[in-house]
């Protein structure tokens, strides 16, 4: 559905960062949240997981990370 988003990086948590994009806040889940710095600018290439109760978003720092993903 998305295939990335481009932002700043908003807030970090345990397994996710939040990507501020047009005063939208999007939580991308990702492996190493804490590579990520608040403030930073980045390009979050997106894996959307969608089932009957969730809508999730994945995140990978490049397109290469997101196929090895996809590829499970």
């Amino acid at each position: 559905m998305f295939d990335f988003i481009k932002g700043k990086i908003n807030n970090i948590g345990s397994n996710y960062i939040v990507v501020e994009n047009n005063n939208i806040g999007f939580i991308i889940y990702t492996a190493l949240p804490y590579n990520f710095k608040v403030g930073e600018d980045v390009c979050i290439y997106t894996y959307t997981y969608i089932r009957e109760e969730i809508f999730d978003l994945y995140g990978f720092k490049t397109v290469d990370e997101r196929n090895l993903f996809l590829e499970r």
